[in-house]
């Protein structure tokens, strides 16, 4: 996405912000960025599309058994448990700055974030009842 960016001019390149031997590249929105983004951010429709390999890999479950199927639900479970410690995180933090404009914006998508991997949680669980009980 970066590269498209860069060749499209919404970005720029704004020096080598190498740490040590590893190297970190920063970014820097132009004024023609500025623009799209205004105009991307006007437009109230959006692309809200989720893709979750583990649905797929539990649609298929038949194949592979009950028992790749509640290891897929470990592993989907372990991965947003992790995630949803972030967010907790990062909501914590943001919860003693919301007083400044950009952070209230920040907390919103992190609550939406939180909410979500609450409902996979539940999900989890709901899952691995059924396959276990109906085995």
């Amino acid at each position: 996405a970066l590269s498209e960016l860069l060749k499209a001019g919404l970005i720029e390149k704004t020096g080598d912000g190498s740490v040590g031997a590893r190297e970190k590249i920063l970014y820097h929105i132009t004024a023609q960025g500025k623009e799209a983004l205004k105009r991307w951010l006007m437009d109230s429709k959006a692309d809200n599309d989720l893709k979750y390999e583990t649905l797929v890999k539990l649609f298929f479950g038949k194949s592979a058994g009950r028992e790749a199927s509640l290891r897929t639900i470990d592993a989907f479970e372990s991965r947003i448990r992790e995630d949803l410690n972030t967010l907790r995180f990062y909501h914590s933090n943001l919860e003693k700055v919301l007083n400044e404009e950009d952070h209230l914006y920040f907390d919103l998508t992190v609550l939406f974030g939180i909410e979500a991997y609450k409902a996979y949680l539940r999900w989890c669980e709901k899952a691995r009842t059924l396959l276990m009980k109906n085995g």
